[in-house]
């Protein structure tokens, strides 16, 4: 629900201290700072900065309010998505990966589904966006060899200088 955009921050933070049974925190901003500082993003920029000019690049994103502000203010997001018009957020769409009209908002690249390459850490993500006509790949982030498995997929399309 929260991922959708269909509860506020209050009420999630509300349903998150019922569920492990804690009292509420007084203010919202010690929730937000527990709940969404939780990324980092070990060497992306440094990837990213490599890649051709001449491509787009976009976030797809199934995430929360909370989480947003906090991936905007990693390096990775400042330095190659602060001035990009292609963000789209399951929080602002009110839907999540895999439903079809996250993919629809790829339009925002005024390019065709073939020639966009997704990656994402769910299969089920990877399989709906093939399906939709997208190259894609299964990629977290997360993982110890990330950005090495980055470079990789990225210099298979074609994508760096």
């Amino acid at each position: 629900m929260f991922e959708t955009g269909r509860i506020d921050e209050r009420t999630f933070m509300r349903s998150v201290c019922q569920e492990v049974d804690i009292l509420p925190f007084d203010n919202i901003e010690e929730f937000e700072e527990l709940w969404g500082n939780i990324f980092t993003d070990a060497g992306m920029s440094a990837t990213l900065a490599l890649i051709r000019p001449s491509m787009k690049v976009g976030i797809l994103s199934n995430t929360d309010p909370i989480h947003w502000k906090y991936i905007q203010r990693l390096t990775v997001t400042k330095a190659h998505f602060s001035t990009s018009p292609f963000l789209t957020t399951s929080f602002e769409m009110k839907v999540r990966k895999p439903d079809e009209k996250m993919y629809a908002a790829a339009e925002k690249f005024g390019c065709e589904p073939r020639e966009i390459l997704f990656l994402d850490d769910l299969q089920a993500n990877v399989d709906a966006a093939i399906s939709y006509g997208f190259h894609a790949k299964r990629f977290n982030a997360n993982d110890v060899s990330a950005v090495e498995n980055l470079r990789h997929i990225l210099n298979t399309y074609g994508f760096l200088q």
